[in-house]
């Protein structure tokens, strides 16, 4: 009897582990509210974790070996995913803004729906890829917002001497070599004189950015992200 009742144990165990958790994070900056269903549709489990690797690896790692997760794209999407990934058998970043009524403001209810529209396959996947892709992105990122970052620098500079009357022809106004002649235009005008100062020299350095080669580029992206 004693050996049945093991087996029955064993057995029972062993489907849990190849039974599919389906497990829904509805991530905030301190915690994330969890859902987890099974197979036939059923909550099994409801919890807060703090928004921390440990808490959330801890938790994953004690539903079995098959386990599914989804998650909303986010500020923390890409590195949940890297969290999760090794430890769950599918890891889905999802967009479900658009879906209009049936949205609820309890992260309760989120997260619940989420996990189930987990089970149903009907949850869209966002790409998240590797490490590598990531910081190829963020060199972008920062290459477009160093430009735009410039460009509206350069336009205020031109904007200053305009104000005054003061023609500003090509792009000598951002040189350093001619910063000098430039600002003697504006003598007798402390105002503009001071108003302009602390723009040159990020002029300058923004602008010498679109000059640099594709490795200094990355590293100077690196330095702004």
């Amino acid at each position: 009897m004693e050996l049945q009742k093991t087996k029955r144990k064993e057995g029972t165990a062993a489907m849990k582990q190849q039974a599919i958790q389906y497990v829904a994070l509805d991530v905030h900056q301190a915690t994330l509210v969890v859902s987890v269903r099974d197979e036939q549709g059923s909550v099994v489990m409801r919890a807060t974790v703090a928004t921390e690797a440990k808490a959330i690896v801890g938790l994953v790692r004690g539903l079995g070996s098959r386990v599914h997760i989804v998650f909303e794209e986010g500020t923390q999407a890409q590195w949940l995913h890297e969290v999760l990934k090794p430890y769950a058998e599918r890891v889905v970043v999802c967009n479900t803004r658009g879906r209009g009524a049936q949205d609820n403001k309890s992260d309760r209810i989120d997260a619940d729906r989420l996990s189930e529209l987990l089970r149903l396959g009907s949850v869209k996947s966002v790409f998240h890829g590797a490490s590598e892709l990531l910081t190829l992105k963020e060199l972008v990122r920062s290459y477009a917002n160093l430009v735009e970052d410039g460009t509206r620098v350069m336009l205020r500079i031109k904007a200053l001497f305009r104000a005054r009357a003061i023609k500003t022809p090509g792009t000598s106004v951002y040189s350093p070599s001619k910063r000098k002649g430039w600002l003697s235009q504006l003598e007798g005008r402390g105002t503009a004189r001071s108003a302009i100062r602390p723009f040159s020299p990020i002029a300058i350095n923004l602008t010498g950015w679109r000059h640099e080669s594709p490795e200094a580029k990355k590293t100077i992206a690196i330095r702004y992200s």
